[in-house]
């Protein structure tokens, strides 16, 4: 079983190349923007995460294989054009589990997803997570 956790932020914090929200543009690959941590043991909470050491992506599309090891990825993503509406995607539907994070006013949000979860239990009903 494989677990993927991502950890998003928005904030002015630099952790490797930003992404940069264009006027104009409505669609972005994240996988040149992220930062990832591997944790083999699969039980590191957001907060003990945090304070990890990660290392940037080279890949446009991250590949983590089959393993039991829960990975975390992180993103700046910098607004410079006020759009308050946006989604953020991942397409693999065959991920067991997956949770995104978020800070809002201080404290982490967070909205679990993946094919273990009832599809009728999912906050917005569409395939991708």
């Amino acid at each position: 079983m494989k677990l993927f956790l991502i950890l998003f932020l928005i904030a002015s914090a630099s952790f490797g190349a930003p992404l940069v929200l264009e006027k104009g543009k409505d669609f972005y690959e994240l996988g040149l923007h992220l930062e990832l941590f591997e944790d083999p043991s699969g039980k590191l909470s957001i907060d003990e995460v945090e304070g990890k050491e990660f290392y940037p992506s080279r890949e446009k599309v991250p590949n983590f294989g089959f393993s039991g090891s829960a990975f975390w990825g992180r993103v700046t993503v910098l607004n410079k054009i006020k759009k308050r509406d946006w989604f953020l995607s991942y397409n693999y539907v065959n991920q067991d589990y997956v949770t995104f994070f978020k800070k809002v006013g201080g404290k982490w949000v967070f909205e679990e997803m993946g094919d273990s979860k009832k599809f009728s239990e999912r906050k917005y009903k569409i395939r991708s997570f």
